[in-house]
């Protein structure tokens, strides 16, 4: 009976892991609600995809409610394997929410040696769309996806406070980089890591339709005025 035991117990660790390595969807039932680790207020399930459209009409997507708990509950996926990120650098994932437009979602890698996140802002409200966290540079040490959605505040189980998510995977994102910075090179990875309020993004330059740039917005900065910085590898200000 022991040795029966022992058995199932192996064959169901052995179901635990297979597929479980990016890239994953949730189409073919080995990433399923059982696969998450909720932690402090999430709840993670897979369902039929409630909104199917624009970018994600797949059947299959995962939500996550964060409903009271700490301002970083949320929920966690355990690889089969290390994520290197010598070549793809970027993870990227599909997200809806009817959260009002820079909601921040942190990304959490964690592993033996510890753990890295990174955040991204929501651009859309009401639409799928795909947002994407660098971790360039990043050593081959983590192997648990820790989702947290509108990190910093708290869930209260309302439409705001539930996200669905969908495609997540490593992606190639550019080489690191180094001097001198252009931002004219397609095979570089310009990604910013933004901090304090920050959001940035890479534009075309205002006064040269031939050159790129990274526009900064630093928000709420005095007295409630909006201040817009431009800057590239020649000009700063």
């Amino acid at each position: 009976m022991k040795k029966k035991l022992s058995i199932i117990i192996l064959l169901g660790t052995i179901n635990f892991l297979i597929g479980q390595n990016l890239p994953f969807n949730f189409e073919n039932g080995l990433v399923s609600t059982s696969t998450f680790i909720d932690f402090d207020g999430g709840t993670a399930t897979v369902l039929t995809n409630p909104n199917p459209s624009g970018i994600n009409s797949s059947n299959k997507v995962a939500k996550i409610v964060r409903n009271g708990g700490a301002t970083w509950s949320g929920s966690k996926i355990i690889l089969s394997s290390n994520l290197d990120f010598s070549m793809k650098n970027i993870i990227s994932m599909k997200v809806y929410t009817t959260a009002p437009v820079g909601t921040t979602i942190k990304f959490k890698l964690e592993g033996l040696a510890g753990s890295i996140e990174r955040d991204a802002q929501t651009t859309l409200s009401n639409e799928w769309e795909e947002l994407k966290w660098d971790f360039t540079g990043e050593p081959s040490s983590f192997n648990t996806l820790v989702f947290m959605f509108d990190y910093g505040n708290i869930g209260n189980g309302s439409a705001n406070s539930t996200f669905l998510f969908d495609d997540i995977q490593q992606v190639f994102g550019g080489y690191q980089l180094d001097l001198p910075v252009t931002f004219q090179d397609n095979t570089v990875n310009y990604t910013t890591t933004d901090f304090g309020g920050n959001l940035s993004q890479m534009v075309v330059d205002p006064v040269n339709a031939n050159n790129n740039v990274i526009k900064v917005v630093k928000a709420n900065y005095c007295c409630d005025v909006g201040w817009n910085y431009y800057w590239n590898s020649s000009w700063f200000f």
